[in-house]
């Protein structure tokens, strides 16, 4: 039997404390997909609801253009979820993406390889499909599920 479970980064700003947000987070995700959850950080944190994973630190943020460029985030090492999730099958969430429900849990019978959010849809009601000039299709990483596969 395949292993299962939720991997969240959360890098802490001087605006944000992610950590947090992971630790509340975590307690929705038990109560409504019942499933383990770990957490990739570059702090020594310690926390009944999740498992951490702990990383160096980063020092770089990345910048925010468009939406909200005055906060900052870290997610360069999000680009090795794979090699750092410890499941079979990870479901891969922005921190802040809130579990309110067990919708996902349907993703783990229907993921192959991987599975990646196409749409997103904004309380202001934008709709972003492409980015830049060029118009290259955009993918939100809010929502990811893959299977550690040749493939993926």
């Amino acid at each position: 039997m395949k292993s299962k479970g939720v991997l969240l980064f959360a890098f802490s700003t001087q605006e944000i404390n992610y950590l947090t947000i992971a630790e509340k987070n975590s307690k929705l995700i038990k109560k409504f997909l019942n499933l383990p959850v770990s957490v990739v950080t570059d702090v020594d944190y310690q926390s009944d609801f999740f498992n951490v994973i702990k990383v160096e630190k980063q020092e770089k943020n990345n910048v925010r253009i468009g939406f909200n460029p005055s906060k900052s985030w870290k997610n360069f090492d999000r680009c090795n979820a794979y090699e750092l999730s410890p499941y079979d099958i990870t479901l891969l969430l922005d921190v802040d993406c809130i579990i309110l429900d067990n919708f996902l849990l349907k993703y783990f019978d229907l993921c192959e390889d991987y599975l990646i959010l196409n749409n997103q849809y904004f309380f202001n009601g934008k709709d972003i499909h492409t980015l830049g000039i060029y118009g290259i299709p955009h993918k939100w990483a809010t929502i990811v599920i893959f299977n550690k596969t040749e493939k993926t």
